[in-house]
């Protein structure tokens, strides 16, 4: 099961400009997710917790599972399309639609193999 998670660090005052002026920066935890029709909620029934996305002004991400870094990559963001696009280092690229998106929410759909998904975050 993928989970995702993105991290981001700044290296100059550019990055940290545009990182206040971007809301998906920063770290995101997830609060549920929603697989054809189940939901899970982390920390609960053998669903890992800590689990997260954190992005970087800079373009890069990196998932939290257990509330450590995991995989890694490049992602962007398509505000008028509202897609999300994770490009992992090792070469899988995730396709999320955008459902929510406000300076405190995250709310992103996409497909795992044969199944749909929904997860939920909330900034940190």
């Amino acid at each position: 099961m993928i989970t995702l998670c993105a991290g981001f660090t700044s290296c100059s005052d550019d990055d940290d400009e545009n990182e206040s002026n971007s809301p998906l920066v920063g770290t995101w935890i997830m609060t549920k997710s929603i697989k054809d029709g189940h939901t899970c909620i982390p920390g609960q029934n053998g669903f890992d917790s800590g689990l997260g996305l954190v992005f970087s002004a800079n373009g890069t991400f990196y998932n939290l599972v257990e509330n450590e870094k995991a995989e890694d990559g490049k992602y962007s963001y398509d505000e008028k399309g509202n897609t999300l696009t994770l490009i992992y280092t090792d070469d899988e690229t995730l396709f999320c639609s955008v459902k929510s998106f406000s300076e405190s929410a995250l709310i992103i759909s996409y497909t795992e193999g044969s199944s749909a998904r929904e997860d939920y975050f909330v900034k940190q």
